[in-house]
């Protein structure tokens, strides 16, 4: 059986986009454990956010997690 050229240039593709997926989500759970701003409560549901929705989870914390204040921390 041979290979079609367009099909296994696009299981590359999709393999290398979720290997970005992949150390995209493991980035943003090492910042959010790093992080000096946030508290332990929402260090622990960042991660929570990020592990259980990871597209989501890490396009906010990207986008917004890191500019957002902890109302934990007084």
């Amino acid at each position: 059986m041979e290979a079609i050229p367009g099909l296994v240039a696009l299981g590359t593709v999709f393999m290398l986009l979720g290997l970005l997926w992949l150390v995209l989500i493991v980035v943003a759970l090492i910042q959010i454990a790093q992080s000096t701003e946030l508290s332990m409560p929402m260090k622990l549901v960042w991660a929570v956010v990020v592990f259980f929705f990871p597209l989501l989870g890490t396009l906010v914390w990207f986008i917004l997690g890191r500019r957002i204040g902890d109302p934990f921390r007084s």
